[in-house]
C-alpha cells in the first residue's frame, strides 16, 4: 500500500536563491524563522529576537 504523506515544517518556508557563480541555477533552500530568546530580567520578561536562517534542502520532487 502506497501512501502519499506531506511533511510540513512550522516557521519555514521553501525558498530558491539563485546560485552565486551561475545564477541561472535556482538553489532549494529553506528559511526558517527562528523564535526569540526569552530572559527574564529584575521581574520583567524580556524578548530578544534571532535571525532568520537559510538551510539547505533536498525535499521534493526532482531536487536531486
Amino acid at each position: 500500500m502506497k501512501m502519499n504523506l506531506k511533511i510540513t515544517y512550522p516557521n519555514s518556508d521553501k525558498v530558491y536563491l539563485d546560485g552565486t557563480i551561475h545564477p541561472s541555477v535556482k538553489v532549494g533552500m529553506r528559511l526558517i524563522r527562528q523564535t526569540p530568546t526569552i530572559t527574564i530580567k529584575d521581574g520583567k520578561r524580556i524578548e530578544s529576537p534571532n535571525p532568520s536562517i537559510y538551510i539547505y534542502d533536498i525535499s521534493g520532487p526532482y531536487e536531486d
